[in-house]
């Protein structure tokens, strides 16, 4: 996929030189900094259920209107779509459709008018990544929800990369010949627990992944755990502290605030609604330089 340039006509002085997919698994994103007065900002989404009524559409336009008005890059982690209400689906409900999806060709509905509420987002949009709700509508309708939609999407932004279930994004940033690197793996998500709510996940995908930070959702929790670990330098044997920051990415469908439900009586805790900011800042100190990331929540 080529790139693309886009230069902010504000403060920040920063061109994103190109964003593309490098192998099935991984898409890099370029940026060369002018500044290291504002951080190069990112909106981490997951579980968006966008098509379900219980979707907050109201919190989800809130964090989005602000990405654009601050210039952060989208980057969605899976469950975009709920597609729980086509024929022959064991899990559909009359409740859990909306009118304007109420209609013979449901899935082709709710792409279009997925593809009507983001119009306005796409040139902020980097990737959209499968879930298992994608994942199962491939599976049983041999129908790509994300491939469709980005049939819609990229007549604005054809630089929108469809992800996989899991991958890499690697995020370059140069700033006057020096270069920083900040790699996040993302998986959507298998481990869970109401009690622990899926902070086990912190110690299984760090023996595995090795990279800056790891992104995962599907459990519908919301948290940052950073977790320490050591590395030795191959050059001058020094031995490091290092972080890796763990983002649960959280939900925007809101199934709690009823008296009756399939999460009511089976899952019984309540999620907290929102998505991640994560910042990532060139802090300059004398000759040297170094890279910070900071995260907050998008509520």
């Amino acid at each position: 996929m080529p790139g693309f340039l886009l230069l902010y006509q504000n403060n920040t002085k920063m061109k994103l030189i190109r964003n593309e997919l490098i192998n099935d698994m991984v898409v890099k994103t370029d940026f060369e900094l002018e500044t290291t007065k504002n951080p190069v900002k990112f909106l981490l989404l997951s579980d968006l259920h966008i098509d379900n009524p219980k979707c907050d559409r109201k919190l989800l336009f809130k964090v989005l209107n602000q990405a654009v008005e601050e210039n952060a890059y989208i980057c969605v982690f899976g469950d975009l779509f709920c597609l729980m209400q086509g024929k022959g689906d064991p899990r559909k409900s009359k409740a859990d459709i909306r009118p304007e999806h109420n209609k013979a060709n449901y899935i082709d509905a709710v792409i279009k008018d997925t593809a009507e509420i983001l119009k306005p987002y796409a040139n902020n949009i980097l990737f959209i990544a499968d879930g298992n709700h994608e994942t199962s509508i491939v599976k049983h309708i041999e129908v790509d929800p994300i491939e469709n939609l980005l049939g819609y999407l990229h007549k604005t932004n054809p630089e929108i990369v469809h992800m996989g279930y899991q991958g890499y994004h690697v995020i370059k940033m140069q700033f006057f010949g020096s270069r920083f690197l900040t790699t996040l793996f993302f998986h959507h998500g298998a481990f869970s627990g109401p009690v622990t709510k899926g902070a086990l996940s912190v110690n299984r995908y760090s023996s595995i992944v090795k990279s800056d930070v790891v992104v995962s959702g599907h459990t519908h929790d919301s948290w940052i755990i950073e977790h320490p670990f050591y590395e030795l330098q191959q050059k001058t044997h020094e031995v490091q502290m290092k972080i890796q920051y763990h983002v649960k990415t959280g939900t925007f469908k809101q199934e709690y605030l009823q008296r009756n439900g399939f999460q009511i009586e089976k899952t019984v805790m309540p999620k907290p609604l929102g998505g991640w900011w994560m910042d990532i800042y060139i802090k300059k100190a004398n000759v040297s330089a170094e890279r910070i990331i900071k995260f907050t929540k998008a509520d």
